[in-house]
């Protein structure tokens, strides 16, 4: 953290640091689409022969609480249903199995 306030306070043009910035978050941003929109949901298409539409349906609530937070508390979402752990884990790999 030290670094990065370090350099950024050698920089003499700020509007060419938020410039960059501001491409790093977009790039990031984008990396992060292809790989949750696309290359996971290709990796469980080919390992489990199903569309993943529906799965991703039934994680769009953590899903959006982990994009809204980023933090661990997508957990106590999933757990408002009074399922515990052990039983989502037995569902999530029945589920799986199929």
């Amino acid at each position: 953290m030290f670094l990065v306030a370090s350099k950024m306070l050698e920089m003499e043009s700020w509007e060419v640091m938020l410039g960059q910035l501001g491409m790093y978050f977009f790039t990031v941003m984008i990396g992060l689409f292809i790989h949750g929109f696309v290359v996971l949901q290709l990796i469980y298409f080919i390992v489990t022969r199903k569309l993943p539409f529906r799965y991703v349906g039934n994680l769009s609530e953590a899903l959006a609480t982990a994009f809204a937070t980023s933090s661990r508390s997508v957990y106590s979402s999933r757990n408002k249903s009074g399922e515990s752990r052990r039983e989502r884990e037995k569902r999530l790999l029945f589920e799986w199995r199929r």
